[in-house]
């Protein structure tokens, strides 16, 4: 299974975030997407509702590929965050 990492502060998450899911889609079986947390700046959204934003409108795209995806949060480095989930890409 090849798994990729898509780290962003998704605050919120846009039609070109969407655009990179969507070709993602292509490339990989499964995308882990990496909601950055730091807490010295002040986001319009939280944590927990950029994820869940996130799984709404991914879920479509999800759907429609076959692709996994999981949302996940994470506030140290984006290489660390993508190790621990794996990703190759």
């Amino acid at each position: 299974m090849r798994t990729g990492f898509y780290p962003g502060s998704f605050d919120p998450v846009t039609f070109g975030h969407l655009d990179i899911i969507a070709r993602a889609a292509r490339l990989v079986d499964k995308l882990v997407i990496g909601v950055g947390v730091h807490v010295g700046k002040a986001a319009l959204l939280s944590a927990p509702e950029r994820i869940s934003l996130i799984e709404a409108v991914t879920k479509p795209i999800a759907d429609h590929s076959g692709l996994k995806i999981s949302v996940v949060s994470f506030d140290d480095l984006a290489v660390a965050a993508a190790k621990r989930a794996h990703a190759q890409v």
